[in-house]
């Protein structure tokens, strides 16, 4: 046996702890056992069990903080994503049924309301015949995005119908500004089978409506907000299980008031199965608004100004599995309305990362496909294969594209230990 590469010791208002990267779990120590623990280096072989007693010894297996081999701990987590990349067991399928916007929001990549066109028939047709090819489907996510999605509600339910006669076991998430989630299309939601509506605030009144205009009524704060209510009293009235995730993204200009937000959400929407999280703005496509992106420092600063506001906190704590985004998986695409497909949200009718159309033979054997899938593999990467963050990791696949793999790092590089003091004070 020996001492896990993946663990960082640390020290908490005189309480001591370990952390395990690979079972992204934190044991509590003794001082005597912190000790101890501290005098081994990274990698050293442990021959002696009697220097633990066995239930001492069973929960430092069980996290991992010993390992058999973290040579061969790390070959398991190759395979693991090695597995979920190519498998075409689940897949998941982005689908902007429209580009259109009825918003004008500042820092948008897209200019989707500049392109008048929405879904065809025969693009749906065709998104159907790509699902038959996959043999083995046990389970397909399909994410409604855009543009603004409800633009085009008809065309989502219509492709609905089409998908639900191949018998394929799907969910979908929706993707909007809630500006149209009103109560016809709340009447749909079960046939569409949306699991998880995703809505973006980013401020109190004068905040997000600066920010996230509606193109004719600028005030869009209010009229989501009443959405919002609607859509949960049918929800809990009819005892409907979606989650509701408002994201709010957040960069310098409006990071002071997201406490103030979450404070004023809950006690606006009273629903079960709400979430209301941060989305760091670390870069987008306008140069001008560059110097009001995050970096990693500025998360963390927020994080630790925050660190008696026990929701934001909760935010801090690494996932469980490193991150493996659809980007670098085989099947999974990103669709437009015309057909043209890409592998990230944020490529979407940018002409130079098209993979092809949906109707092309070789879709998936394009060079920016091959690109995401491999260009982007951390195991191949000789910074990542020797990082102790790599299970945790959550960099983004086209980041990694356009920095070559460098400088793209998880906001837990080198700050793991402060993260998790941050969060165990919160508890």
């Amino acid at each position: 046996m020996e001492y896990s590469n993946f663990n960082f010791l640390f020290e908490n208002n005189n309480k001591y702890y370990v952390y395990n990267s690979l079972s992204n779990s934190t044991f509590k120590l003794t001082k005597d056992l912190y000790d101890e623990l501290s005098n081994f280096k990274k990698g050293q072989i442990i021959t002696n069990n009697e220097d633990f007693p066995e239930e001492i010894l069973n929960q430092l297996k069980k996290t991992k903080v010993i390992v058999n081999s973290d040579k061969l701990e790390k070959l398991k987590l190759k395979q693991n994503f090695d597995k979920n990349r190519f498998s075409n067991e689940k897949v998941y399928l982005t689908i902007a049924p429209t580009l259109e916007c009825n918003f004008r929001c500042f820092y948008c990549f897209e200019k989707g309301h500049l392109l008048n066109y929405s879904m065809s028939d025969e693009v749906e047709n065709e998104i159907c015949n790509y699902l038959k090819k996959i043999n083995g489907i046990k389970e397909l996510e399909i994410c409604w995005f855009g543009g603004e999605p409800l633009l085009s509600k008809d065309r989502m339910i219509s492709l609905t119908k089409k998908i639900k006669k191949l018998e394929i076991n799907f969910n979908s998430t929706l993707i909007t500004n809630g500006y149209l989630l009103d109560e016809d299309f709340i009447q749909d939601i079960t046939y569409l089978n949306i699991n998880k509506i995703q809505i973006t605030i980013d401020g109190l009144e004068k905040t997000h409506n600066k920010r996230r205009p509606h193109f004719q009524n600028k005030k869009s704060f209010h009229v989501i907000i009443n959405n919002l209510i609607k859509l949960v009293d049918l929800l809990n009235t009819n005892k409907i299980k979606i989650i509701i995730s408002i994201r709010v993204n957040l960069d310098k200009t409006n990071i002071d008031e997201y406490k103030q937000l979450y404070i004023y959400l809950n006690s606006k929407i009273k629903y079960q199965f709400l979430e209301i999280c941060p989305g760091w703005v670390t870069h987008v496509a306008d140069r001008k608004i560059k110097p009001y992106c995050m970096k990693k420092k500025d998360i963390y600063e927020f994080i630790k100004k925050h660190k008696k506001f026990k929701e934001i906190l909760n935010t801090t704590y690494p996932s469980n599995t490193l991150s493996d985004c659809f980007a670098r998986t085989y099947w999974s695409i990103v669709i437009a309305p015309n057909g043209d497909c890409y592998k990230c949200w944020e490529d979407l009718g940018n002409e130079d990362s098209k993979l092809g159309n949906i109707k092309d033979y070789d879709l998936l054997n394009s060079e920016i496909q091959l690109k995401y899938l491999y260009d982007t593999f951390p195991f191949d990467n000789n910074d990542c294969k020797k990082c102790n963050i790599l299970p945790i990791c959550s960099n983004c696949p086209k980041d990694f594209l356009e920095s070559n793999g460098k400088n793209k790092c998880s906001m837990y590089k080198g700050r793991i230990q402060e993260y998790l003091k941050q969060y165990i004070s919160s508890l």
